[in-house]
């Protein structure tokens, strides 16, 4: 009993677990009120950007991706799942260049491909109603137009 007791006195006397204690309190308030309001920023300025342009912003889209690997070294610091403190104690993540390219393209390719899904769809729907335009109703014979069977001059007689 006694060995679980000092156990006890001893983890919670360690300098190095309220250290830590202490920086993880620093960075959460540097996550809620530093970076919280820092992506809401960039939210509304890439999305005003592209509603503007058509397109994103690159340098945006750079500095994002940067600032959402800070985001996750923070979080994994956090939960314990890596001791490193994130930046200021280390290096700001970089976005790799090759990132943001990455991204451009492939929105690019899928822009591309809706517009010519969206023109042939169109297209094709004009052909159709082009062609129901054009289709008559056959003429109705004119004996058989007013038949007493009362069907409309439609079926067998009775």
């Amino acid at each position: 009993m006694t060995d679980k007791r000092d156990d006890f006195i001893n983890s919670f006397t360690n300098g190095e677990s309220w250290l830590r204690l202490l920086f993880m309190l620093a960075f959460t308030v540097v996550l809620y009120l530093f970076i919280a309001p820092i992506v809401l920023v960039i939210m509304v300025f890439q999305a005003a950007f592209s509603l503007v342009t058509g397109n994103s912003n690159a340098n945006l889209r750079a500095f994002s991706a940067a600032l959402s690997k800070y985001v996750y070294q923070i979080l994994q610091f956090l939960t314990y799942n890596n001791e490193r403190k994130p930046f200021p104690f280390a290096d700001f993540p970089n976005a790799e260049p090759n990132e943001a390219a990455t991204k451009k393209k492939s929105t690019a390719k899928a822009k591309s491909a809706a517009k010519s899904t969206q023109n042939t769809s169109t297209a094709t729907a004009r052909k159709s109603s082009a062609k129901k335009s054009v289709k008559k109703r056959p003429a109705a014979k004119k004996g058989r137009a007013s038949s007493s069977n009362g069907s409309g001059g439609r079926g067998s007689p009775r």
